[in-house]
């Protein structure tokens, strides 16, 4: 029983403490815990020291010892963002061990003057092509913007770009190719909206191991939903299939990649967790673009597609409008 009254007041004096916000000291004494109710270190109006040098996630980083390499200028933009969405591939390594480069260069802080870009680390020479300003523009018409690239089997540069040719016209998407790997010498294949679309735009593509280019590209639209639709060339660029719908969706995420052993490609985008033309509660919310699964669809020879045939990575659980906002914006 000895032991037991030991056990029992140190806990007694504990929840005294605590109960009367008072901190606790103890010492050992004739075998025995003997406690002691001292006054708190710190209280609701104790004055803390301020913290004298920043906290380590923002201190600023130390001096480098060590660089990664030599650093060469590319070109210049006043762009700071380079795409709305889905980014794609702006760099690429041909099997000769060249590089391409492409990129939205706005001329001025205003931005008036948008054109795409291009520049080729060239492996004989050891340097760019076109030091610190790049080849351009790549695009033909009176303002082109958000660009990526793929290679074709010989190395040649494939860069995705829209443009509008007159600056009244809508926007087209586009796609130019080079005559030669790093040569500039780039034709552009532009592809017309199809009927009931004022303009296609933000076109992403591949290029398959059969040197087939596949394009997706985005409505323009004021509204909150547009069509994504695909196309596909097998000459090289020269002419295209004609463009088929492949979704209804509420973001500019559409993507495109191709296997490099096989003639599987694959496109994906995100896709809304809710109908896009009857959002209900959530009208009016940016909900339908925060809320998204991520899309599918494989074409196994390349040519062959069941756009129907989606698979869902990510089945997100739709927001919960009585837990608002906490799953309504997650």
């Amino acid at each position: 029983m000895r032991y037991k009254a030991v056990l029992i007041f140190p806990l007694m004096a504990i929840f005294l403490a605590v109960l009367y916000g008072c901190s606790l000291a103890t010492s050992v004494r004739c075998g025995f815990a003997q406690l002691e109710l001292v006054k708190p270190l710190i209280g609701p109006d104790s004055q803390l020291p301020r913290a004298t040098s920043p906290v380590p996630y923002i201190a600023p980083a130390e001096p480098q010892t060590a660089h990664l390499g030599e650093a060469f200028l590319l070109g210049t933009t006043w762009y700071d963002y380079q795409h709305n969405c889905t980014i794609s591939k702006m760099v690429a390594l041909t099997e000769n061990r060249g590089v391409h480069f492409c990129w939205m260069n706005g001329y001025q802080a205003m931005a008036t003057d948008r054109h795409i870009f291009y520049n080729y680390w060239n492996p004989h020479l050891g340097d760019l092509a076109w030091p610190g300003v790049g080849f351009g523009p790549v695009d033909q018409g009176d303002r082109g913007g958000y660009t990526n690239l793929s290679q074709f089997s010989a190395g040649q540069a494939v860069i995705a770009l829209h443009q509008n040719v007159l600056p009244t016209d809508p926007w087209t998407a586009s796609v130019a190719f080079d005559f030669m790997e790093g040569s500039g010498a780039f034709q552009i294949g532009v592809l017309p909206p199809p009927p009931g679309y004022d303009a296609l735009a933000w076109p992403h593509s591949t290029v398959d191991a059969q040197d087939n280019i596949h394009l997706v590209a985005h409505e323009n639209t004021a509204t909150v939903w547009q069509r994504i639709n695909y196309a596909r060339s097998e000459d090289g660029g020269y002419s295209y299939t004609d463009w088929t719908v492949v979704d209804t969706i509420a973001g500019i995420s559409g993507d495109m990649a191709a296997s490099p052993v096989s003639n599987k490609v694959g496109l994906t985008y995100t896709k809304s967790a809710f109908n896009l033309l009857n959002l209900g509660p959530y009208e009016g919310y940016l909900v339908s673009q925060m809320n998204n699964d991520i899309v599918l669809i494989e074409s196994e020879d390349g040519t062959t597609w069941d756009f129907s045939n989606r698979q869902n990575l990510t089945n997100l659980i739709e927001p919960d409008s009585s837990r608002y906002p906490d799953t309504t914006y997650a």
